[in-house]
Parts: structure tokens; sequence; C-alpha cells
């Protein structure tokens, strides 16, 4: 679901390492943002979230479900469990996201992508809501990722309010050009920012791929403004 509590900073994540080797497709390198590459033709993938708010002792926890249908187009489908401070473990609604990217890859050169996800609560009394995600990412020959996300989502009923949000990753390997089926560590930094309420968080994300199928991405971001910003993101991939 979306990230909502953030706001504007200027942010550097410092220059883009070198090598001869060039990057290949690869697993999820972020755990706020969404990158140019999309899952293999016909690879699918099951994947389990889980968000941590301080504010409201919030807690989700998602599991989905992804499809490569093509080279340049895969589907996401799933379901989101949450508890807040005081209530109860209880499933909060489905979704489902369609990820599209376009160009061919090439190296230092900025790639564009869109996400269109539609979210629809369980609670009647809460809106179905839409949202696009506008996506660049660059790689360079030594594996490194730099990501700019902005997303616009919207309610599709009632006042029909409207909420932004622009995040910034860069994610570096702990050796050259590790691709999709690189196992080890990646290590970087994310920030998200909401438009509306100008609250921001930043912090730093670790990735692992334990092996072919199992893969991991965890991020804690402190909140610049607030404690109560603070998030902690857990993200268990299996693709098969």
């Amino acid at each position: 679901m979306l990230f909502r509590r953030s706001s504007l900073i200027s942010l550097s994540f410092g220059a883009l390492l070198l090598a001869p080797t060039l990057v290949q497709a690869h697993e999820r390198d972020f755990a706020f943002l969404r990158d140019w590459f999309l899952p293999y033709k016909f690879e699918r993938e099951f994947e389990y979230r889980y968000s941590h708010v301080k504010g409201g002792d919030f807690n989700a926890h998602e599991l989905e479900f992804e499809y490569g249908i093509n080279d340049r187009f895969a589907i996401e489908p799933g379901l989101e469990w949450v508890k807040e401070e005081g209530g109860k473990f209880h499933l909060d609604g489905w979704d489902t996201e369609l990820r599209f990217n376009f160009g061919d890859f090439q190296s230092n050169k900025w790639l564009p992508a869109i996400n269109l996800e539609y979210e629809h609560p369980i609670d009647k009394e809460e809106s179905d809501h839409a949202e696009l995600k506008m996506i660049g990412s660059m790689y360079d020959t030594y594996g490194n990722d730099f990501s700019v996300n902005l997303n616009v989502g919207w309610a599709l009923e009632g006042n029909r309010a409207q909420e932004s949000e622009i995040l910034l990753g860069f994610m570096h390997p702990t050796r050259p050009g590790m691709g999709h089926r690189g196992e080890g560590f990646k290590y970087g930094l994310e920030f998200a920012e909401d438009l509306q309420e100008h609250h921001a968080v930043l912090g730093p994300t670790i990735t692992f791929r334990a092996n072919e199928h199992v893969h991991i991405v965890t991020s804690f971001a402190f909140g610049l403004n607030s404690s109560d910003d603070n998030t902690f993101k857990l993200i268990a991939e299996y693709e098969f």
C-alpha cells in the first residue's frame, strides 16, 4: 500500500562507481521504491511485505503474487492485513498492480517505467483508491542503481482526495555486475517525502539473495520531522 508520511528535503547519494561488467535483470532493489526492471517473462514470485510505522503502532502484512506476462508487462495482485494501536488484526483490503517498462536496457542512461495500482478496502466506509507510479532508473556498469519515483494517488469516491510523494533510492552491490540471480548483499539508502503533509523519512536498505529462489530486502527509515514517522520494512521474495 502507499507510504504517506514524508516531506521535501534535498538529498545526495554520491557518485556512481565504474567497472567493465554489465548489469542484467535483477531482483527488487528497494523497500519503498520501484525501479525499471520487471520479472522475467513467465517468472512467478510470491512476495511477503511487512511494514511497521511507530506512530499509531501501525503494522501491515501484505502477500502478493507477481507474474511476468512478457518482457514489458507484469501483474501483481495481493492482499493486506493491518493491525493498529488498540485495534484487531484484520484483512484490510486487496489490490492489483500493473507494471510496465519501456525501452531496452542500457547502462548510464535513464530508463522509464510506470505502475498502475488499484486498491479496494474491505471497509465499505473507505473509498477505492488508485495510484500512478512514475519511475526512472539509471544503472552504471558496476551495478549501482539510482532510481526516482513520483507517485500520485487519488480516492475514486467521495471527495476524491489526492496525494503525492517523491522517493529517491541508491543501491550498491558488494561486487561488480550482480544480476538477478547474483547471490550476496547489496546496500544503499532510501528517501521518501509526502508532498502534502511535508514529512520525510531517510534510512539504510540492505538486500540479500540467499540462492536463485530466495531474496530478502530490509529497510529502516528515520523520520526527519518526527520520530513517529520511523518506519521499518521487510520484504521476502520466493521466485520460481
